[in-house]
């Protein structure tokens, strides 16, 4: 399978079965209404319903959370189990929803981006620091504090200066940070893909097989899906957001649809660039 025929497959596999995707989508409707009485709540200043509220939706959102990305390991899960299966002959329904398994294998996948964006974090704070990015911003807001209580204006110069300072800086910082986010994304998804294979958490760090892995696959080819899928994502996500201009059904429909179609979109790919390594 070539990288557009994968992508192909991709797209049209959400297609297969819209109930599934309907039930995700109502799970972000849901908090999203729990979310607006919340701020509802807010405006009329009621501090025991607003606390109370925000923990439910707080709950509700690490649910639904865990529960989208664990449906999503399902679906690589049975990408890959079906990779000797030709694709027209495979089943034409996704996944069943086993709610108590897909917020384990949630547990999992956040414990995997944990692991795999730990490094990085870790990297761009030092490098922050190392750069001053953060004793910069201390001064500025200190300088700030002391021309308020003054009832002054910081002088455009001054304010000037700590921008251009401090910007160079913050811009090194985040190109780093987003090349790290790049790097270790790239092994991140196929150790997702050992994941959903093994169902053991101890081969996400198995990075010798995730390294060998991506060499199988092609590391031109990897690279080219890696791009092209997050492009995609861009793509689609821009263009269903224009729907948000319908008044009120627009929206509900964007919720209703595109966050789930996208999941199970980039979990489809994941599973057959997976397959790759074993064509």
């Amino acid at each position: 399978m070539n990288i557009s025929e994968l992508f192909k497959n991709s797209f049209k596999y959400p297609t297969k079965d819209w109930g599934k995707v309907l039930i995700l989508g109502l799970l972000v409707i849901g908090l999203f209404i729990l979310m607006s009485i919340a701020g509802i709540s807010l405006v009329f200043a009621q501090a025991i319903p607003i606390a109370i509220i925000f923990v439910i939706a707080l709950i509700f959102a690490i649910i639904v959370g865990l529960i989208y990305s664990g449906y999503g390991l399902s679906v690589i899960r049975e990408t890959i189990f079906n990779k000797n299966v030709a694709i027209d002959e495979q089943e034409e329904s996704l996944p069943e929803f086993k709610w108590s398994e897909n917020i384990i294998d949630g547990l999992k996948v956040l414990v995997l981006n944990i692991v795999y964006m730990i490094i990085p974090v870790i990297i761009t704070l030092i490098l922050a620091y190392a750069l001053g990015v953060f004793s910069e911003f201390a001064s500025i807001n200190q300088s700030l504090n002391i021309y308020n209580q003054t009832g002054a204006y910081l002088p455009n110069s001054i304010a000037a200066g700590y921008m251009v300072s401090n910007g160079y800086a913050v811009a090194i910082v985040n190109t780093v940070a987003a090349i790290l986010s790049v790097i270790f994304s790239l092994f991140a998804f196929i150790a997702m893909a050992k994941l959903a294979e093994s169902g053991k958490l101890g081969s996400i760090i198995k990075f010798r097989e995730i390294n060998d892995t991506i060499s199988r696959i092609g590391w031109g080819d990897y690279i080219v899906w890696f791009i092209l899928l997050y492009i995609i994502v861009v793509v689609i996500s821009f263009i269903a957001a224009l729907i948000i201009f319908i008044p009120i059904i627009g929206f509900i429909i964007y919720l209703l649809i595109v966050p789930s179609f996208l999941t199970l979109f980039q979990s489809r790919s994941i599973g057959l660039i997976y397959n790759e390594a074993d064509n």
